[in-house]
């Protein structure tokens, strides 16, 4: 299974959990998702942070490496009831450390 985000400039990101436990990201820029994608990066990682703003909840990032490249899905986990709700926020790449790109996720 997995999870798309779109984001500004027609990025297109998908996160896909793999059988072997680790998560996979594709991205696509200004094409369709059926195309093949322009970058994948397998043996993703995540981690949890805590968060209270008035409701329990996480902030989860997906974490990617690729040749001095890192690559940040973030999202938030609403817990409401029963229920959660996946919330996108961001897309971060870094280089060496550097941030290169920052951008938000764009309500579809």
């Amino acid at each position: 299974s997995g999870w798309m985000y779109t984001y500004r400039g027609n990025k297109k990101v998908r996160i896909d959990y793999m059988p072997d436990g680790t998560f996979r990201y594709a991205s696509w820029k200004n094409k369709d998702m059926s195309a093949t994608p322009d970058l994948i990066i397998n043996n993703g990682e995540y981690r949890f942070t805590e968060i209270d703003k008035g409701w329990k909840g996480k902030l989860v990032d997906f974490v990617f490496n690729n040749n001095g490249y890192e690559y940040i899905v973030s999202y938030e986990i609403v817990e409401y009831n029963r229920f959660n709700d996946l919330t996108p926020i961001s897309l971060v790449v870094k280089y060496n450390g550097k941030v290169l790109m920052n951008v938000k996720h764009k309500e579809s």
